[in-house]
């Protein structure tokens, strides 16, 4: 299977938008990039998404169901730090708290 990378703008909504894509397409390999640092490959699919704060809301207000004010502080500090791949360690982060049975 390829991997495909998720290409957004920057903007957190962008970043909870490409969390929101890869839900919706059911994507299993998922890289997630920047604009500005995307790194082509010969092999994978390249998808631009579009920021939507409705998609945004949606995934920010399910993480809000599932983790402490201070969770969710941890993940938007995380994405602020700008670190190399810091979305990729997120999105991981993130399907380990929905697929999670506590509240």
């Amino acid at each position: 299977m390829q991997a495909t990378t998720l290409i957004y703008d920057g903007s957190f909504d962008g970043f909870l938008s490409c969390v929101f894509t890869c839900y919706e397409k059911k994507l299993s390999e998922v890289s997630i990039q920047k604009k500005i640092h995307v790194q082509h490959t010969v092999f994978g699919n390249f998808d631009e998404v579009l920021t939507h704060k409705e998609y945004a809301d949606r995934v920010w207000n399910g993480l809000k169901n599932k983790l402490t004010y201070v969770g969710l502080n941890q993940i938007y500090y995380a994405f602020l730090s700008e670190q190399p791949q810091v979305e990729d360690v997120l999105l991981a982060y993130i399907r380990q708290v929905f697929s999670s049975k506590k509240t």
